[in-house]
């Protein structure tokens, strides 16, 4: 996909103000294009992708992806924050990449990114996390097995939501040994458990006081 998918666009309120914590995303980075690369060979896809939370009768629903494998990572990370602005969220990210952290940090768009959720913050890291603030997940097996476990319940619940051929594909033909070649499956499983370290947190008007 050389532009992102819109199945849905985000939704405002009547004043035209968007809703904080509606959507959540995320990204399942790399760090350089195929300008940077020396060869072709088992270059990963950038992708990111944006789910709607559940709102009141309506169903969680993933709602713009974008998958690329641009010339330039600048593309990607340009089209990442625009997509995380317009739909006003924040994304969870690999702790690993530090490439785009580091590009949005630049634009003053660091707060794009979600801190790691608890159940992978261990108790250690828990004492000194005052005084760091800790961005991304690590690609644990924990972490990957909990993503795919949390992908089969939604697909279990809400599979007619899914509108994109390729995730479809994805979902089917899915294999742990060989998870490096499915992007989506792995930006899914996280963007999973973003929305579950959300469940407490209720969307809302931006302007609501």
């Amino acid at each position: 996909l050389n532009t992102p998918l819109i199945f849905e666009e985000p939704m405002i309120d009547p004043s035209g103000d968007p809703y904080k914590n509606l959507y959540v995303a995320d990204i399942d980075a790399i760090d350089m294009g195929t300008s940077d690369s020396a060869s072709d060979y088992d270059v990963s896809d950038f992708c990111i992708v944006i789910k709607r939370r559940v709102f009141g009768q309506l169903n969680p629903k993933y709602v713009a992806i974008y998958k690329a494998r641009p010339t330039e990572i600048k593309i990607a990370f340009e089209t990442t924050m625009r997509l995380l602005t317009w739909y006003n969220c924040r994304a969870l990210l690999e702790y690993t990449k530090i490439s785009i952290q580091k590009y949005f940090e630049g634009f003053n768009k660091g707060h794009l990114f979600m801190e790691r959720p608890e159940f992978a913050v261990s108790s250690r890291t828990r004492l000194n996390r005052a005084r760091k603030k800790l961005i991304g997940l690590p690609a644990t097996e924990a972490v990957i097995k909990h993503g795919l476990e949390l992908i089969s319940m939604y697909v279990d619940d809400y599979w007619y939501e899914i509108d994109h051929e390729e995730t479809l594909e994805q979902l089917l033909n899915y294999s742990y040994e060989a998870k490096r070649k499915y992007d989506i499956i792995a930006a899914m499983g996280c963007c999973e458990i973003a929305d579950e370290e959300l469940t407490v947190i209720t969307p809302v008007i931006v302007n609501s006081v």
